[in-house]
């Protein structure tokens, strides 16, 4: 077992696509409450490490563990790992609001509408014409 106050560990990662090689035996701790810095060339194989921290994708080997466990899609841990890529995955069709709804829903979040307004609230756009409007790229702050 892995040490419970190391946020995520990988462990001797690799990852394969296809035949060409990503990310060859990554080994990385992150530990609670720190922060750190992925950089590099684009193609250099940074977002699919964070992907595969955050099980959107699967090693071809090795292994990653949150906080002290084996990780994986069916974790519990799973809510607690986020990503934020430079695109925006919000739907557009969606109202901010709807979209963390919606995302609360998908990772079965207690009262979704609460949690939404609460997350809002914190970033101070709760009661803003922001949170309800349509997430087009220019709307929603991507574009």
């Amino acid at each position: 077992m892995a040490d419970p106050r190391i946020a995520i560990e990988v462990r001797r990662m690799t990852k394969r696509f296809g035949r060409r090689l990503v990310l060859d035996e990554i080994d990385l701790q992150v530990a609670v409450g720190e922060s750190i810095v992925l950089t590099g060339s684009n193609g250099a194989g940074k977002t699919t490490l964070l992907r595969a921290m955050a099980a959107l994708v699967r090693p071809s080997s090795g292994e990653i563990f949150w906080f002290g466990e084996k990780g994986g899609r069916q974790h519990e841990g799973r809510r607690l790992i986020g990503m934020v890529a430079h695109e925006s995955r919000l739907y557009p069709h969606l109202t901010l609001h709807e979209n963390l709804v919606f995302a609360a829903r998908m990772c079965d979040v207690a009262r979704p509408q609460n949690r939404a307004d609460s997350l809002l609230e914190t970033v101070g756009l709760l009661a803003t014409a922001i949170a309800r409007r349509r997430c087009s790229p220019r709307a929603c702050g991507s574009g």
